[in-house]
């Protein structure tokens, strides 16, 4: 039975309405003084803005102090990596690009995929380096690392400098690497690395006479640059490239010529026959019309082979001679076969293959081509298609490239 006192109805009043009324003087502006008449305004809290996921994103990928990270490397904003690992101040410099240079890339991509994905550039690479520091050298690397940009801090920067460390361990010497990661003085040809070396990390000891400084991108013809020459004269070191101090390199060598060159991308017509615009038009169609032969014939796999073979010449960056075979055989997609080609042309001015009946093999038309001339067409619609997958490859390796040399 419900209660008729009026002071029980009261009390059950208040306690139902106490609740509401703390929320309704929460959200009021007005304040309500219990010994006064007047009502006093209280001013509104501002919110605190909440940090977005971008911008902590951003706060931590690029700090704009110098700092060392877990990894033990030094960060310089906005563009320079280094790490010491336990050397000395030395005026006796041994100073070494990395890439293409110390070490190529394991895996059959351009650039490595993770950090354990390097190989050395020849198996006398750690017993040559190991030998210039018992003849009282100090080792230091200087490397272009595009790819990191500005995140000193993020994904790229972390693979970078996890892939360093994993060769450095493998030397097991003292050295000094330093990494650029922008288009700005620190970045070869530029000497801002060397300078920052100088006058921070060698005890204001200058490099001696007997000093050099070792890069493939040396201005040879088949080099995809001159920076590392560059960089050399200007900070008065004598190049040596890695030919010169270890021998010849281990497995296949890419083409990434730079675009103002004129074999490369914007100097051509695209016509993967023509050769215009490169220094072997007559080896770029050769290869061109064993592609179309075996293509006409059925043979997909050959014809995909032969016109891979044809653009990797086209970029070929000098006349290709006797001279130059065994240069040409590092080239990835020259295997023993193509390289017999070329060798047959530059021998005889001809290609057998290509004279015999198997030259005159043309299309049938009409009714009479039937089942199996959907299948060449087929065929030749696909070496067309993988034609195209592998000019835009070697177009995003050379791009690529040079954001890192």
């Amino acid at each position: 039975n419900k209660s008729t006192n009026p002071l029980h109805k009261y009390i059950s009043f208040v306690f139902l309405m106490a609740p509401k009324r703390k929320k309704e003087e929460e959200d009021s502006d007005v304040d309500v003084d219990v010994n006064s008449d007047e009502e006093v305004v209280k001013p509104k809290k501002e919110r605190k803005k909440s940090t977005t996921t971008k911008e902590k994103a951003n706060s931590k990928s690029k700090p704009t102090e110098p700092f060392t990270d877990d990894l033990d490397w030094n960060i310089v904003p906005p563009s320079l990596l280094y790490r010491d690992w336990d050397s000395k101040p030395s005026s006796k410099i041994a100073a070494f690009d990395l890439d293409g240079t110390l070490v190529n890339v394991k895996s059959r991509q351009m650039f490595p995929i993770n950090a354990s994905d390097w190989k050395w550039y020849n198996k006398k690479v750690e017993k040559t380096i190991k030998g210039l520091v018992e003849d009282g050298y100090k080792i230091v690397i200087f490397s272009n690392q595009g790819g990191v940009k500005s995140a000193l801090t993020g994904t790229m920067a972390t693979k970078v400098k996890e892939r360093i460390n994993q060769i450095v361990d493998k030397l097991s010497i003292p050295v000094q690497v330093f990494c650029a990661t922008m288009e700005d003085k620190f970045r070869k040809p530029e000497i801002g690395m060397w300078e920052f070396f100088l006058a921070n990390c060698n005890g204001n000891q200058a490099a001696d006479q007997d000093s050099f400084f070792v890069g493939d991108a040396a201005g040879r013809p088949s080099d995809f640059a001159d920076s590392d020459k560059v960089f050399a004269e200007r900070i008065g070191l004598s190049l040596r490239t890695p030919e010169d101090v270890f021998g010849e390199m281990d497995g296949k060598r890419n083409i990434t010529q730079p675009p103002s060159s004129s074999s490369t991308a914007g100097g051509g017509s695209g016509d993967q026959k023509s050769g215009e615009g490169c220094a072997n038009p007559d080896l770029v169609e050769v290869f061109s019309r064993l592609a179309e032969q075996n293509s006409k014939n059925g043979k997909g796999f050959q014809a995909a082979a032969f016109l891979k073979v044809s653009l990797v010449l086209k970029e070929f960056p000098k006349k290709i001679g006797q001279a130059d075979l065994k240069e040409v055989a590092k080239l990835k997609g020259v295997g023993k076969g193509s390289l017999a080609v070329i060798q047959e042309f530059l021998t005889s001015g001809r290609i057998e293959a290509l004279d015999g009946p198997a030259d005159n093999v043309k299309e049938e038309e009409g009714d009479d081509e039937g089942v199996e001339g959907g299948k060449k067409d087929g065929v030749k619609a696909k070496v067309e298609q993988k034609a195209k997958a592998i000019k835009s490859q070697i177009d995003k390796e050379r791009d690529m490239a040079l954001s890192f040399m």
